[in-house]
């Protein structure tokens, strides 16, 4: 598991079929703990993975690739967001996932910065003012162990908001 031999890719729903595989495999190995820790559980999203996301709007994916197999992934959806001032363009930010054998070597960041990339080369097409995601809070922590030192979650901070809320 080399940070040198890590492809990123920008893939849309309707070209996600040859990762499919892999990504099941990933998310098969990847649990998540409930009941503070004394139960785990795995997330499915079915046979051509896409769908959850494409439900909910414009999907687009970053996947990680090493040797061209999948070892980390995230999802993007574009979608109209209800707010006090109206409906404005929003981006859900959900299942980042990485191979055991690639955790710890900065692959989510890496993917988050690529993303910001992608969106930078396009940003009237994947334009958003919102964005949200949701979290699971493992033995590990949370989500905040991610925002510590140089990240992408910091970039907007001279000019957007971040809120982040626990929810039992």
């Amino acid at each position: 598991a080399s940070p040198m031999s890590l492809e990123l890719r920008h893939v849309e729903a309707n070209a996600l079929a040859p990762y499919v595989d892999d990504l099941r495999a990933l998310e098969r190995d990847v649990s998540y703990p409930i009941d503070d820790g004394r139960d785990r559980f795995v997330l499915s999203h079915g046979d051509a993975y896409h769908p959850f996301f494409s439900a909910m709007g414009e999907a687009h994916f970053v996947v990680a690739l090493d040797r061209g197999r999948v070892i980390g992934c995230i999802a993007a959806v574009r979608k109209p967001v209800g707010a006090p001032g109206g409906v404005g363009d929003g981006v859900y930010l959900g299942d980042l996932q990485v191979a055991k054998a690639w955790r710890g070597k900065g692959v989510p960041a890496r993917m988050l910065f690529f993303a910001l990339k992608v969106w930078a080369r396009s940003p009237r097409r994947l334009s958003w003012r919102f964005a949200f995601g949701a979290a699971m809070r493992g033995e590990r922590g949370d989500v905040m162990n991610a925002a510590k030192g140089v990240t992408p979650m910091k970039l907007g901070a001279p000019f957007a908001l971040l809120n982040v809320y626990f929810v039992e």
